[in-house]
């Protein structure tokens, strides 16, 4: 995988995805998008019981996807 330029403050990620479920699902949301930089690729939901996720972007082409814990 390349290293990109597109995330200032995490540079040269080299991953393809990683895949989290944050306990406290806005304030980690606060901490990718504001504080890591990244960006809302997509907003899905996934499993059964039905759950929110979320695709980021880490600047790369990297993905991280946020996987709520509680049902939608």
């Amino acid at each position: 995988m390349p290293v990109g330029t597109g995330n200032n403050v995490i540079q040269g990620g080299g991953l393809h995805h990683v895949c989290i479920q944050p306990r406290d699902w806005e304030q980690s949301l606060q901490f990718y998008r504001d504080t890591l930089g990244m960006d809302v690729v997509l907003e899905f939901t996934v499993g059964n019981p039905p759950r929110k996720a979320v695709l980021l972007d880490m600047g790369d082409g990297s993905r991280t996807v946020a996987i709520r814990l509680e049902d939608v």
